[in-house]
């Protein structure tokens, strides 16, 4: 049996969205999705975790993904 890994995708604008979607159709990862915009929360599938801020998903996850505008968001 396989360890599947959690990752998480902060950041959910037209990078991080359709990544974080690829991810999920691929049934392989369990996902945990944060984004500073509470709304773009909304449109995550049910089967994906939604942490709270990034410490939280970052405690979740073993990987993470940023997909943020600018280098300076990252802080």
């Amino acid at each position: 049996m396989r360890n599947i890994i959690t990752i998480g995708v902060v950041g959910l604008g037209n990078a991080g969205t359709p990544i974080l979607n690829n991810l999920y159709k691929s049934k392989k990862y369990n996902l945990v999705a944060f984004d500073i915009d509470k709304n773009k929360l909304n449109d995550v599938p049910k089967d994906i975790s939604k942490a709270n801020s990034i410490k939280d998903l970052a405690q979740k996850c073993k990987a993470v993904l940023t997909c943020l505008p600018k280098p300076e968001h990252v802080l």
